[in-house]
C-alpha cells in the first residue's frame, strides 16, 4: 500500500477500532423489542445479586452461610475468599453468624453479614469476593448508563445543563465522600456516542446505588437542583427486574 493511501486510512482505522470498543461496554439500559440483552461475565453477576431469598441462620458458620447463598443461586455465580487480603481466612470462614430475613436482596445479605464480620465483598475476575474492607473499596469497575431520557426534554435544547446537574445530583446523593471532586476513587462523566451515556467508575456496592437512583429520577418530571432527592430502598432499579429466588432453609 502506498504510504499516502495509508497515512489517509488512518483516522478511518481509529475510528473503527474505538466503535468496536465502545460496543463491548457493559450498558444498564432497558431491554428492547423483548430481545434478552447479552450480558456480561460482571452483568450476569449483577443480576444475581439482586435475588431475593430467605436465610435462617443461626450460629452457622459464614463459610457455610456462602455455600447456602451459591446454592440458592443455583451456582450461576462463584463466591470465593480472598486469602491474599484476608489476615486470617479460615477464621472469617469459621466464624458463626445468626441472620433471620425473608425477601432480601443477595447483595444485602453479603453486605449486613461482612460488615458484621469487619470485612467486606467485591467483584473481580469474574467472582463475588470475599475481602478486606480496605480491599473491598479499592476494585472499581466501570459501567455506562443510558441516560438520554433524563438530559434530553422535548423543546429544550441546553443538554449540557441538564448534564452537570444530573452529574452534580449523583455526587451529592450517592456516597459522596468516594467521588474524584471530593478526593475519592470514584469518577463519573458524560459520552456523547451512540446515544447519551453516563461512564460511572465505582464500587460494585454504588454502582447499584446510581442504578436505583436513575431508576427513581425516570418517575420524577425534573431533576431536582437544589432539593435532596429521596431514594427510597425499593425503587426501581436501572437494570431490568430478576426472577426471586426460591425460599430455601439450609440442611443442618
Amino acid at each position: 500500500m502506498k504510504p499516502m493511501l495509508y497515512r489517509a486510512l488512518l483516522p478511518l482505522v481509529a475510528v473503527a477500532a474505538l466503535a468496536v470498543c465502545w460496543n463491548r461496554l457493559p450498558v444498564a439500559s432497558a431491554q428492547e423489542d423483548g430481545e434478552e440483552q447479552q450480558l456480561s461475565n460482571e452483568e450476569v453477576i449483577l443480576r444475581e445479586l439482586n435475588h431475593r431469598l430467605t436465610v435462617n441462620m443461626v450460629e452457622t458458620p459464614f463459610g457455610d452461610v456462602v455455600e447456602f447463598l451459591q446454592a440458592a443461586l443455583e451456582e450461576k455465580i462463584s463466591i470465593v475468599f480472598d486469602s491474599h487480603s484476608l489476615e486470617d481466612e479460615r477464621h472469617v470462614r469459621e466464624m458463626p453468624v445468626t441472620l433471620k430475613v425473608k425477601n432480601l436482596r443477595v447483595r444485602s445479605v453479603l453486605t449486613m453479614l461482612t460488615e458484621r464480620l469487619d470485612c467486606g465483598w467485591t467483584i473481580a475476575n469474574e467472582v463475588v469476593l470475599i475481602t478486606s474492607a480496605d480491599r473491598a473499596s479499592e476494585v472499581m469497575m466501570v459501567r455506562t448508563y443510558d441516560v438520554e431520557d433524563l438530559v434530553v426534554k422535548e423543546g429544550e435544547s441546553d443538554q449540557t445543563a441538564k448534564f452537570d446537574a444530573l452529574i452534580e445530583l449523583i455526587q451529592r446523593l450517592v456516597a459522596p465522600d468516594t467521588w474524584r471532586s471530593t478526593g475519592g476513587p470514584g469518577s463519573l462523566g458524560p459520552y456523547a456516542i451512540n446515544g447519551l451515556r453516563l461512564v460511572v467508575r465505582q464500587t460494585p456496592q454504588i454502582q447499584y446505588e446510581v442504578g436505583q437512583l436513575l431508576g427513581e429520577l425516570r418517575s420524577t418530571p425534573e431533576i431536582p437542583t437544589d432539593e435532596p432527592l429521596n431514594v427510597a430502598k425499593d425503587a426501581p432499579a436501572e437494570t431490568p427486574p430478576t426472577p426471586e429466588a426460591k425460599p430455601a432453609e439450609p440442611g443442618k
